[in-house]
């Protein structure tokens, strides 16, 4: 676990929508066995940010975000929602504050786009047609709305989920695998709505898989390994922390050869960690840690600077910081 950014996040005074205190959950088994879906879970989700919850299958990230919404209960630990305490169980006020998308999306089928809003703004005391019309356009299914439910494809009842979800305008999302059965276009669509709730200052909590997408929206990343926490923090920190490093990409104009003995040196000033050559195409990958980029930029071009083509970089991403404890959990495997 990456101890120091969990020190420092418990020392921040920035304000908590959600705190959990040594969270641990046991499910019994026959034989008497113990299963432990999660040990000793803590973390805040902070105002306003995207916490973006990752892990392999069976990591615990669904029944953590259960046990958020109270439809599983704690063996023990402790949960605060806008500051109160609700280890035993969700209070209504308290729910009424959260919009919440679950990982199996179930509605009733004979019932179109609309009669489900107008349901359940109807459960919220909220009876609002062009609300209903904004949301079920906002999800991208108002040409659908008259539809029943039952004609819709998986990626569209999540997205009429996501508009029910905004119903009660909700100061909290929770969202469980919600681009689950999307299409790519699907998908792109729900990273806009996350930006867009997100920049009116929503806070959302949300469990994915669909790496490369969430990247982009996620204010930290929480990697889940074996019911633990075995990461957090935004991308930058994690993968400076577990030591991954970037690229840079360099192709060589015509006649133009790496020199082993340059490479070999800035190997040896630990510059780089490491690097590729690849002469039939006269290109050639330098990979290093971040806190070497601007020394190393300048050593190539004081190395190279007439005799580039082109060059480009890639930093580490959440792929490779997920790709890690993936690697980590075979191994313990």
């Amino acid at each position: 676990m990456l101890k120091q950014e969990l020190n420092k996040e418990q020392a921040n005074n920035d304000k908590q929508v959600i705190r959990l205190n040594n969270i641990h959950k046991d499910y019994k088994l026959r034989g008497g066995y113990l299963f432990k879906a999660l040990i000793d879970i803590n973390f805040s989700v902070k105002e306003g940010e995207v916490l973006t919850i990752v892990g392999h299958n069976g990591a615990g990230k669904s029944t953590l975000i259960k046990i958020i919404m109270g439809l599983t209960k704690l063996t023990s630990g402790g949960i605060k929602i806008f500051d109160m305490d609700v280890s035993r169980m969700l209070p209504k006020n308290i729910k009424a504050r959260i919009g919440y998308i679950p990982e199996a999306v179930s509605f009733y089928g004979n019932l179109s786009g609309f009669e489900i809003m107008r349901f359940f703004g109807k459960l919220n005391n909220i009876y609002n047609k062009k609300l209903f019309e904004e949301l079920l356009y906002n999800a991208g299914i108002l040409k659908s709305a008259n539809k029943k439910v039952i004609t819709y494809s998986k990626g569209m009842r999540q997205r009429l989920a996501f508009a029910v979800s905004r119903i009660k305008n909700p100061e909290l999302y929770i969202f469980d695998e919600p681009t689950s059965g999307m299409d790519p276009s699907g998908i792109n669509e729900f990273v806009s709505l996350v930006k867009l709730i997100n920049n009116e200052g929503k806070t959302v909590i949300l469990t994915s898989h669909i790496l490369p997408e969430v990247e982009d929206i996620s204010s930290r990343i929480c990697v889940m390994l074996n019911g633990r926490v075995a990461a957090l923090g935004n991308i930058p920190e994690l993968a400076a922390e577990l030591g991954l490093t970037s690229k840079i990409n360099l192709r060589f104009k015509e006649n133009v050869r790496p020199d082993r003995n340059w490479l070999d040196m800035i190997k040896t000033e630990q510059l780089v960690t490491d690097y590729l050559i690849d002469d039939k195409n006269s290109t050639m990958d330098l990979k290093f840690l971040e806190e070497n980029r601007i020394k190393l930029i300048n050593e190539v071009f004081g190395k190279y600077n007439n005799d580039l083509a082109d060059m480009t970089m890639q930093k580490p991403g959440l792929f490779e910081i997920y790709n890690y404890f993936s690697i980590k959990k075979v191994s313990n495997d």
